[in-house]
């Protein structure tokens, strides 16, 4: 594949055009890349702060089971272990966790959704290599390895390449990429990307 068939596959699957290339060129986000950045941080922000709020509302609920037991407990002044101590304990257990995980979302959303990031760019011979991960399926409790193809210029960050690309984008290679660091651990976000010399 020629220089100029990579660079239009490029475009298409990154979706940017010659005056995000041009913008990026200059060390800039163009007016469309922006707003996608911005339209990013507050999906982010949605979707954490949903998530925060249910398991906030779970841990009021196991909250208010505790003290439902606790207040049985008192008026009864019953206080077995099979129906007051055990019940307590698991509740004010699960009251933790639950209000643990809501608040370590929260803290997450925010950090992630409130980053802008940096625009950077990295130009050179592109290094590609493989790495085998893990998942698990939530269904079935199964898990299975699959492979995952990064790459990288130089000692830079390594940017994760899609499967449709592998082939097209080879080692060797010089390339041109402009992406986002939002230097918070997530991966970076690749705006564009132009081939150099095949």
């Amino acid at each position: 594949m020629d220089q100029q068939t990579i660079n239009k596959t490029l475009k298409k699957f990154y979706e940017f055009d010659d005056d995000d290339l041009y913008a990026n060129r200059n060390g800039k986000l163009s007016p469309k890349q922006a707003q996608m950045i911005q339209n990013r941080g507050q999906v982010i922000k949605k979707v954490g702060y949903a998530l925060g709020g249910i398991f906030g509302a779970i841990a009021l609920c196991v909250g208010s089971l505790f003290l439902f037991v606790l207040l049985l407990a008192v008026l009864l002044h019953n206080w077995s272990v099979s129906t007051a101590v055990i019940p307590l304990i698991s509740t004010a257990l699960g009251f933790m966790a639950t209000a643990a995980i809501a608040g370590y979302i929260l803290w997450l959303t925010r950090t992630k959704g409130q980053s802008r990031g940096v625009l950077r760019n990295i130009s050179g011979a592109i290094q590609i290599r493989v790495v085998v991960l893990t998942s698990t399926s939530s269904r079935s409790h199964r898990s299975r390895k699959y492979n995952q193809y990064q790459m990288s210029i130089g000692e830079s960050n390594e940017l994760v390449l899609d499967d449709e690309l592998v082939g097209i984008v080879k080692e060797g290679d010089a390339y041109s990429i402009n992406f986002m660091d939002f230097q918070n651990g997530s991966e970076g976000l690749i705006l564009s990307m132009e081939c150099l010399a095949a």
